[in-house]
């Protein structure tokens, strides 16, 4: 499915496309099937669908317009930053307070519990608090919020460079105190 889909993106868009994003393309897709069938082979289990999933909107990233491009990453960064200061603000309510909507209590399979608010995961038995949004992990959230600190340098997003700061050192992730 993810090969018919991508060949039909590569055919709507064959005139708008640099023979570069072809060859790209096409690469990854094949990479994308040969570890798909080299998984299946080794250990028996296929990969999950998500993989071709990821693909396909890799592909289809590459192939719009660059000007399209620019608008989906504003758009990006900024409904980002939004929801980050609301998830944020929740966190720290529910930090101090002890209030908020708990949607839910997560229960991992190595025994780690959080509380599922309707922005945050918050681990019931840390020490220290880290703030993770909707991650699995903190320095998942860290090493975003350090790419988007740099991508947003620009005067164009303060704001949002402000935001992808604070959640970043609040996420105490090493990853973006590394990369800072």
């Amino acid at each position: 499915i993810t090969i018919i889909f991508s060949f039909w993106i590569l055919f709507l868009y064959k005139k708008k496309v640099s023979k570069l994003q072809i060859a790209c393309s096409i690469s990854l897709l094949i990479l994308n099937i040969y570890l798909y069938y080299q998984s299946f082979i080794v250990s028996g289990v296929s990969v999950n669908y998500q993989y071709f999933l990821t693909t396909f909107v890799i592909v289809s990233f590459w192939l719009i317009p660059d000007k399209v491009k620019v608008v989906i990453q504003d758009i990006f960064i900024k409904s980002f930053s939004i929801l980050l200061v609301i998830s944020l603000i929740e966190y720290i309510i529910f930090l101090f307070f002890s209030k908020g909507i708990v949607l839910g209590i997560v229960l991992r399979d190595d025994g780690q519990q959080f509380y599922h608010l309707l922005l945050s995961l918050v681990k019931t038995d840390n020490l220290i608090p880290r703030f993770q949004f909707l991650f699995d992990e903190p320095g998942k959230l860290g090493t975003l919020c350090a790419f988007l600190f740099y991508l947003t340098s620009d005067t164009k997003y303060r704001k949002q460079h402000i935001v992808f700061l604070i959640a970043g050192i609040i996420s105490f992730s090493f990853a973006f105190y590394i990369l800072m």
